[in-house]
């Protein structure tokens, strides 16, 4: 046709989707319908619908939407195909997690278990007395060391070295209160040696000295001798007693006073007094 328009102008009925199907159709169940999960909303483009809208007519024409199958009916759990819809989707159980490996199979990935505090370790009570006596051996050889190097600071002070003792008695030998003898001991070549200047006359022909042979022992040079002078057998003589101060023990000599010089003791000498 020239020069003409169509009074119906081409119209493209748009294409019927799932929604616009009665959900009254054969083989489909209202029940059915309301458990299927909602369809997301999509954009589409509404054309324009010249035409009154079409209702299906389930007893003579066919709908284009294919017949829901019966069989679903018994997938439903049996309370809902007792008692009907009630309104809500059915709760489906809760599955464990599942991890797929790199080959795609699934694993059931294992649960956590909690992990239990350790219990803290009993120490055995001998482990602290062990210690407690590594600590007191430790300490007991520091403090006998130190006790050591602070005896022999002192005796350097006091009597010098070689180690020298220096008194003055009155012990008969042409001596008085007023002129004592006087006695010199040093601690020289393991031996202790005593020198007596009687009356206190320094001269040569009046010192008289005296010889004890000092025990085999460490550091013996190192010990003080000293002298005391004390009555031994009751002759009313004081005797003199020759002390050396050994590092283990004290090493004790007598000389018996016979009224002119000091002597040796022997087999015969009987002491009425005790030394120390």
């Amino acid at each position: 046709m020239t020069g003409s328009q169509n009074p119906h102008p081409s119209v493209y009925p748009r294409p019927m989707s799932r929604s616009d199907a009665s959900p009254h159709t054969d083989g489909y169940r209202f029940d059915e319908g309301m458990i299927d999960p909602p369809r997301s909303s999509s954009s589409v483009v509404r054309f324009t619908n010249t035409q009154p809208p079409r209702y299906p007519n389930p007893q003579t024409g066919t709908s284009p939407v294919p017949a829901r199958r019966q069989g679903m009916t018994k997938d439903l759990p049996p309370q809902m195909r007792s008692t009907g819809h009630t309104g809500r989707q059915p709760r489906l159980p809760m599955q464990p997690p599942q991890a797929y490996t790199t080959s795609g199979a699934k694993t059931t990935r294992p649960s956590k278990t909690p992990i239990k505090e350790k219990s803290p370790r009993r120490v055995h009570w001998l482990l602290p007395a062990g210690v407690g006596m590594v600590a007191m051996l430790v300490l007991w050889v520091l403090g006998s060391t130190a006790l050591s190097w602070g005896i022999e600071r002192y005796n350097d002070f006091k009597y010098g070295y070689p180690r020298t003792f220096q008194t003055d008695a009155v012990v008969g030998h042409n001596d008085s209160p007023t002129h004592k003898s006087h006695f010199i001991a040093i601690n020289y070549n393991h031996q202790a040696i005593i020198t007596e200047w009687m009356g206190g006359d320094t001269g040569s022909n009046k010192a008289v000295i005296y010889v004890v042979n000092l025990m085999n022992s460490d550091n013996d040079d190192l010990a003080p001798v000293t002298l005391d002078f004390k009555d031994l057998n009751g002759d009313n003589k004081p005797d003199m007693i020759v002390h050396v101060h050994l590092s283990n023990q004290d090493q004790v000599s007598v000389f018996i006073n016979d009224g002119k010089k000091f002597r040796p003791t022997n087999a015969n000498d009987k002491f009425t007094a005790p030394i120390n």
